[in-house]
């Protein structure tokens, strides 16, 4: 849901365990923050990061792994 302190929780969370942002997109859908953001990491850092996002971030609606082509 889009509160006031989202993107400051999604980005804390990732610096305190070390990950890089490469890019980041923030769009406000009615109720919800929509947050794509590009990680340079292989697929088991990528699975890790969705479980911590799922259970630190309350309500987490979609989160997926995209690889690079």
């Amino acid at each position: 849901e889009n509160h006031s302190d989202t993107l400051h929780r999604f980005t804390g969370l990732l610096y305190r365990r070390g990950y890089t942002v490469n890019q980041l997109s923030v769009v406000p859908d009615n109720a919800c923050l929509k947050i794509n953001a590009h990680i340079d990491c292989d697929t088991r850092e990528g699975e890790h990061l969705l479980r911590l996002l799922s259970s630190k971030m309350l309500d987490v609606v979609d989160a997926q792994i995209e690889p690079v082509a």
